[in-house]
């Protein structure tokens, strides 16, 4: 499952989180279900856990998920990973 969940290019998923984080202005629930589609969950918390190694990876993906947790799409996880 670690596999499925993995990322080939940590830095592709860096500049993109980046990009994210950085927007100008507030994120909205469809520029988060974008990102989500395109990095879901699953695939960041790994990234946050297994590319360590990837300089401002951790603190770029921290930003972007508090940008993701700040629109009505985003919050809506919250609850499915707080069961697990």
């Amino acid at each position: 499952m670690e596999e499925e969940y993995s990322v080939d290019d940590p830095t592709h998923l860096l500049q993109e989180a980046s990009d994210f984080a950085l927007y100008p202005g507030a994120q909205n629930d469809a520029s988060a279900k974008d990102f989500l589609d395109r990095f879901p969950l699953p695939v960041i918390i790994n990234a946050l856990q297994t590319k360590g190694d990837v300089p401002g990876l951790e603190n770029t993906l921290v930003a972007c998920l508090e940008r993701i947790f700040n629109t009505k799409y985003g919050a809506s996880f919250i609850p499915q990973y707080m069961d697990d």
